[in-house]
């Protein structure tokens, strides 16, 4: 399916506001997303088009630009928090610590706070 007919499709089923908004900011990839998330769950796809794409992005208070920069920041930050969260749940699981020198023994110590 084309772009075009893509987006009347969309336009059809859901908010247009939300939509057209969602096309000027993010063009052909916003598209796709709708359409994998309308054949996964259509009625979640209209309150998340609603909610994010009418409701917030068409608030006006902030600059498009200067939103979406915030929402890179988020991601950002979410990323290096589960990927430090991961990287510390893997040491706890396997009882050792981060080595404070590269001299440091290579035996394993107890990391504490961690139930084996």
């Amino acid at each position: 399916m084309d772009k075009e007919a893509r987006q009347r499709e969309l336009l059809e089923r859901y908010n247009r506001k939300a939509v057209e908004t969602g096309s000027r900011l993010q063009g052909e990839f916003f598209l796709r997303i709708v359409h994998e998330f309308d054949e996964l769950d259509p009625e979640w796809t209209q309150v998340w088009l609603t909610w994010v794409y009418d409701h917030m992005y068409n608030r006006g208070v902030l600059h498009d630009k200067t939103r979406v920069l915030c929402v890179i920041g988020e991601c950002v930050v979410t990323t290096r928090q589960s990927s430090s969260q991961a990287t510390s749940a893997r040491r706890c699981a396997s009882g050792q610590r981060r080595a404070r020198s590269s001299r440091s023994s290579s035996k394993p110590t107890s990391t504490p706070g961690c139930r084996r």
